[in-house]
């Protein structure tokens, strides 16, 4: 089932009515950057072409880093989504930073994030209009997903020229090439640009250490380290060793001097799990796919590890524990994130699980 597809708007919505307005429509702030404007007006010509918008709908393109949201949050993004059906939704999306993004990233994945954004928010607008019954966390995973896979759907049919820069297109890196470059990154301690096969987008990491199917990395953002990753190397697509300004400055800062490696054996999942069992901290199991169909998002604390799967106490988008026990089997399993600022900070707001 494809959210963007359906049509049970179809008993609310008559399409044929002179008077009922619809489709996808855009607005730009005046400080908006020009190739913002032409990526934006572009994806939405291409989106206006695959799909139907039965209801009106205008994205607002501003020129800020950030807005408020209705219940006072700092975002970059935002669907409002009408009780009444009938009224006309809308969608803001920040651009504020475009500038620190093509600075960080470069151009090509500084406009694929902000064309993200409007997919995530279109596909609020798909679940809204549809009337999904999901839970809020269940709502944004979707819409990170369905993101993805538009993106990369799109992606498709563009020139990427950032990309071509460092990594030619088409061009497809070898498992020994990727090896290589991990084991050169992890002694030279760099920033390092991973583009998984299920993700539309590239991480920043600094890879520490790894083995024949495993690999341990620290996540890097603007200069600070948000908790460590482990991932499987068949998930690698490309690696690229960054070399630019921000890595001079990591290493002059001297940020890597105090890190502590975590004691983690990554010959399998299986010892992996049982390494971070020992640590006893919530951790982040993700299982991601390419279509996105069936990723799964479980966060919580080990509570037994065998040889083919674990079993997890896990809690829900309001800190609550589930009753029941979630197996995981390891071949469900992309990455483990572990001692991230999500998990510290979550976890500071929520009770042991009932063991």
């Amino acid at each position: 089932m494809n959210i963007w597809k359906i049509k049970k708007w179809e008993s609310i919505y008559d399409l044929s009515n002179p008077n009922h307005r619809c489709g996808v429509h855009i607005r730009y702030d005046k400080g908006v950057d020009y190739d913002v404007r032409k990526a934006c007006k572009e994806f939405l010509s291409w989106l206006r072409k695959e799909n139907i918008f039965p209801k009106k709908v205008i994205i607002n393109i501003k020129e800020t880093e950030q807005i408020k949201a209705m219940d006072g949050e700092m975002v970059s993004g935002i669907f409002f989504a009408p009780y009444n059906k009938y009224q006309e939704p809308y969608i803001s999306i920040c651009t504020g930073d475009y500038y620190d993004l093509v600075f960080k990233r470069g151009k090509d994945n500084a406009l694929a994030s902000i064309l993200g954004s409007i997919a995530h928010e279109l596909t609020h607008y798909f679940q809204w209009i549809n009337d999904l019954q999901l839970t809020k966390i269940g709502l944004e995973r979707q819409a990170t997903k369905y993101a993805r896979s538009i993106l990369k759907e799109y992606a498709e049919t563009r020139e990427h020229p950032d990309d071509k820069e460092s990594i030619p297109s088409g061009v497809i890196m070898t498992k020994r090439r990727i090896k290589e470059i991990l084991e050169e990154a992890i002694t030279n301690s760099n920033i390092t640009n991973a583009y998984m096969v299920y993700s539309g987008y590239y991480y920043n990491i600094i890879p520490l250490k790894a083995s024949n199917s495993l690999f341990m990395a620290i996540n890097e953002d603007d200069f600070v380290f948000d908790g460590f990753c482990i991932s499987r190397f068949r998930d690698v697509e490309k690696l690229r060793i960054k070399n630019d300004k921000c890595d001079e400055i990591i290493k002059s800062e001297g940020l890597l001097k105090n890190l502590s490696i975590p004691k983690i054996n990554l010959e399998c999942w299986e010892t992996v799990f049982e390494d971070l069992k020992i640590i006893d901290e919530n951790i982040i199991v993700q299982y991601e796919t390419v279509e996105g169909k069936d990723d799964q998002f479980t966060i919580g604390r080990i509570k037994r590890v065998y040889k083919s799967c674990i079993y997890m106490y896990h809690f829900d988008s309001d800190g609550k524990w589930e009753s029941e026990l979630y197996r995981i089997p390891y071949n469900h399993v992309t990455s483990v994130t572990f001692n991230s600022r999500y998990i510290r900070i979550f976890s500071k707001y929520i009770s042991a699980p009932n063991t």
